[in-house]
């Protein structure tokens, strides 16, 4: 796949988005998560908000994979030795499982800092 995926991204970009969210319950609505607690008849909330989340794929070093989100360091690692363990795990688990290599990934989200909204959240409770 990743020779595919190198010889796209050297003549066109790659870019999805989707609505950022707020989520309640510990995000239920996934049946992985409800159904071990599902005798517990838990519930989740959750809404999409104006504000949108966007990633990007650009071509990079051939074995490598990078990932770049706002707020969070950059890190990079080949693509056998992506540490899942991460604060970006996550996105380094999608690349190896799917064997994208020479590529970096770049977050971008407009939703705000937790600590910007904690703020604003204080500020409106007093």
């Amino acid at each position: 796949m990743s020779h595919n995926l190198t010889d796209i991204l050297a003549s066109e970009q790659i870019e999805a988005s989707a609505p950022c969210r707020i989520d309640m319950g510990g995000t239920l609505d996934i049946s992985t998560f409800y159904y071990p607690l599902r005798r517990l008849r838990p519930c989740t909330f959750n809404i999409a908000l104006n504000m949108r989340t966007r990633v990007r794929l650009f071509p990079y070093h051939k074995g490598m994979i990078k990932v770049s989100s706002k707020g969070f360091e950059s890190a990079e690692y080949s693509l056998d030795q992506a540490r899942f363990d991460h604060p970006l795990g996550l996105m380094f688990a999608v690349a190896a499982y799917f064997g994208a290599e020479g590529v970096h990934i770049d977050i971008e989200s407009s939703s705000p800092r937790a600590v910007r909204w904690e703020a604003h959240l204080s500020r409106r409770s007093h």
